[in-house]
């Protein structure tokens, strides 16, 4: 499986203060994938941020194109039981 992340993700990522390397755990091992819009997946991984003291639900969207997976976009909320159902 091959992951990339589209030139906007990486700008999308320094402003959130998500790693890179976060949103690739998030991908390959998920708490979860659900269904989003437009075809599209949500890979959805629960972590604690040590640095809020606070635990978060990291959702990344992406597209599979064969054994490529591209990401479209990727955020963190606080609302977890919200998109864990």
């Amino acid at each position: 499986m091959r992951i990339l992340l589209l030139s906007h993700v990486h700008e999308k990522l320094a402003a959130r203060k998500i790693t890179k390397s976060l949103v690739e755990e998030t991908i390959s091992n998920p708490n979860s994938v659900v269904c989003g819009k437009r075809g599209r997946k949500v890979s959805q991984r629960k972590y604690f941020d040590n640095e809020k003291k606070k635990e978060y639900l990291l959702r990344v969207v992406f597209e599979e194109r064969g054994d490529t997976k591209i990401i479209i976009t990727a955020y963190r909320t606080s609302k977890i039981e919200k998109y864990q159902k």
